[in-house]
């Protein structure tokens, strides 16, 4: 099977790295796989298989053009030209769609382009632009359910736009791209399956629920956190609570990590630790560590494995990855009730809170219990039937061959 991937990140971030394990495993079944992706702000990928189609400059260049004019994707003529080239050279059996936005192609294009050359599509939602006007994620707004008729509430929010608000725009192409379209199917974990089957953009499509992957084998497993904790000057004993997530990004929720903190400063037997804290003004608490950012991912999944307790309190994921990295490490969760967050684990393995509610989640933490080596075990044993890769991408090579 020929099998072309689709995605604004080549092997950085969640979606990056979800990439990357696709392009390995369906190589590793026998497939011929290729990888077009944006191809800017990222360590330059050493494989022919993987192919910039976004110069040096579009992205930029796409960006302030859509500030001005609200249309996200119609800016990049060039790039999204070049992806129809290849997808013509290449002749793929079916092609694997992961994020379409971000600067780089005009999606609902490049959808009614694979439908007119009849090439089977999977579209792999890790968020919600597929059903959704402009935006990435609906919050509050539920237009989604008939139509995005204008008036967008997050017209100043990614994609921003100062001017005009073409959500209406948006929408109606990918309805033109959707329709007649019998050979696609839309994947994505539970939360978002349940939201697209209500939408009016792919209700009565074939969606298929398929969770996310992550990479247990060789990164995400325990580690062992002794210089770790030292080097932070945790005392041995201290229950230590920890999250990862980019403070400078509102929807990721990291303000709301640092008011329990702030909460909880009389508890001495707790201490938290902020991995991802990248404000200009750190944040001082002495029961609170901040760490800017980690660029090593071995690094990363040794502050999961220090938690005895990992926190999440984003207010919008599909299936927040951060969540899995953390009980591949053996950590269970806890966090806001928000979005595919309570989506990713039992209550065994996960307590969630209302959103907003610091009280609800200050209880969570206080009485939850230091994690021991069978808590340990059985998390990340709960983490990897459910989330390996082989698993994922059985499911998904599975389907692909549906539609071929």
């Amino acid at each position: 099977m020929k099998i072309l991937i689709v995605d604004v990140y080549g092997h950085i971030r969640s979606t990056g790295k979800i990439t990357t394990l696709q392009y390995e495993y369906m190589k590793s079944y026998g497939h011929d796989v290729k990888v077009c992706y944006r191809g800017i702000r990222e360590p330059e990928i050493d494989n022919p298989d993987f192919i910039k189609i976004a110069g040096k400059i579009e992205p930029y260049v796409g960006a302030a053009l859509t500030t001005l004019t609200g249309l996200e994707g119609y800016v990049h003529p060039f790039a999204t030209k070049r992806l129809k080239k290849y997808t013509l050279s290449f002749k793929p059996d079916i092609v694997q769609l992961n994020i379409l936005h971000g600067y780089y192609i005009n999606g609902s294009e490049y959808i009614q382009f694979l439908k007119e050359q009849g090439i089977a599509v999977c579209y792999t939602m890790m968020d919600e632009y597929a059903y959704l006007g402009k935006c990435p994620y609906s919050f509050s707004c539920n237009q989604f359910k008939t139509a995005c008729v204008g008036k967008c509430p997050e017209q100043k929010s990614y994609p921003k736009s100062l001017f005009f608000d073409q959500s209406k725009k948006i929408f109606e192409d990918k309805k033109k791209a959707y329709q007649g379209f019998e050979n696609i199917v839309f994947t994505g974990p539970g939360w978002v399956v349940d939201r697209a089957k209500q939408s009016a953009l792919l209700r009565g499509k074939r969606i298929e629920t398929v969770d996310e992957p992550i990479d247990f084998d060789s990164c995400f497993y325990p580690r062992d956190t002794q210089k770790l904790r030292s080097d932070l000057g945790i005392p041995a004993g201290k229950k230590v609570i920890v999250t990862v997530a980019q403070m400078s990004n509102p929807r990721k929720g990291g303000v709301y990590f640092y008011d329990v903190a702030k909460k909880l400063q009389d508890h001495n037997d707790i201490h938290f630790v902020y991995v991802g804290c990248d404000t200009p003004e750190p944040f001082h608490l002495d029961n609170l560590t901040s760490i800017s950012y980690v660029d090593s991912q071995d690094k990363l999944a040794e502050y999961y494995s220090l938690g005895d307790l990992f926190v999440c309190t984003s207010l919008a994921d599909t299936m927040p990855n951060v969540c899995l990295d953390a009980m591949g490490c053996g950590t269970p969760l806890a966090g806001f009730a928000e979005a595919g967050t309570p989506y990713v684990c039992t209550e065994e393995f996960g307590m969630f809170t209302p959103t907003y509610d610091i009280n609800a989640l200050a209880d969570v933490i206080v009485n939850a219990p230091c994690k021991t080596d069978e808590i340990r075990r059985k998390c990340r044993e709960y983490a990897v039937n459910r989330y390996s890769p082989s698993v994922i991408f059985k499911k998904l090579e599975n389907i692909y061959k549906s539609l071929i």
